[in-house]
């Protein structure tokens, strides 16, 4: 199975447990795999405000954050981590956790030069 969550910014401690289930004594291994850990920052092209993933920034990227604002499109793991660029502290992108109103215009601001990061 695969799993993703999205952690805010900020320094975190991450912990991993396995537990047999109760009464669980088959026979073989009593153990869990982690196979793959992987963390990323912003979408899959690593470009921030990047939420279609074409590797830049565009007008469709503000208007998709508009869309996830109003729960037009769902929010996933992906959208957040290259979506939340709201507020925007000392020319600096200072996420906050979700995609609102701010993270669409900050987009849109930055699709035509108003703001650069």
């Amino acid at each position: 199975a695969q799993y993703s969550v999205v952690v805010p910014v900020g320094v975190h401690t991450i912990k991993w447990e396995y537990a047999r289930s109760a009464g669980s004594y088959a026979s073989g291994s009593n153990c869990a795999w982690l196979d793959q850990v992987s963390f990323t920052n912003g979408s899959e092209t690593g470009v921030l405000g990047d939420l279609n993933g074409d590797g830049g920034v565009t007008i469709s990227d503000a208007l998709m954050a508009l869309r996830i604002a109003v729960n037009l499109i769902p929010m996933d793991a992906k959208y957040l981590a290259a979506g939340d660029v709201a507020p925007y502290v000392s020319g600096t992108p200072q996420p906050d956790g979700k995609i609102d109103l701010s993270d669409a215009l900050l987009i849109l601001k930055k699709c035509v030069g108003l703001v650069s990061w």
